[in-house]
């Protein structure tokens, strides 16, 4: 009886793995690496980037963004991305510990506040008393479309600064995404 070889089929099989990988890693490395502390940020920089970005998020959707477990795994993330998006006003300061530990020290950071004007920035004393206070003001801004609009202005501004190459498709991205979201809240 003759045996038949399961070889070549296999062999056939991890030379189709192989060129796949490296035809996706090579499309990777032309996108701009960027990893956001929120999903929402995430979301954002991915509809003004487009096809021209790889985006990740740290917090989960369900997690409490103002306490996230800090994972080797993130530290690994951002030591290969090019950008990191913070909220800012406080809310993610645990993403230092992140930024810090991947080493990367090419990563441009972004502090998406930059883009709004803070609201309900507390007067006088402020101390664990109140609650969950934020004494630099109201970080979840993302949740009013008007903001969401403006990190979007200011994503495409650094995106361009930052990926010079893909600079040309951003303002379109931009303009399309700020004509769907809502003017008023």
């Amino acid at each position: 009886m003759k045996r038949t070889s399961n070889r070549k089929p296999a062999l056939l099989f991890a030379a189709f793995l192989l060129v796949t990988g490296l035809a996706s890693a090579a499309h990777a490395a032309g996108r701009l690496q960027v990893v956001a502390s929120i999903n929402d940020l995430a979301s954002i920089a991915a509809s003004v980037g487009g096809e021209d970005v790889e985006v990740a998020a740290i917090a989960r959707a369900t997690s409490d963004v103002h306490r996230v477990e800090v994972l080797p795994s993130y530290m690994v993330r951002v030591a290969r991305a090019k950008v990191y998006l913070k909220v800012g006003l406080a809310l993610d300061q645990w993403a230092d510990q992140i930024i810090d530990g991947s080493r990367n020290t090419k990563l441009a950071v972004i502090d998406c506040s930059r883009a709004i004007t803070a609201l309900d920035k507390p007067a006088g004393r402020v101390d664990g008393r109140g609650g969950d206070v934020h004494p630099d003001g109201n970080p979840h801004y993302w949740l009013d479309p008007r903001n969401g609009a403006l990190v979007a202005t200011l994503l495409a501004g650094e995106f361009t600064r930052l990926d010079p190459a893909h600079a040309d498709r951003l303002p379109g991205t931009c303009r399309r995404l700020r004509r769907q979201l809502p003017r008023t809240a």
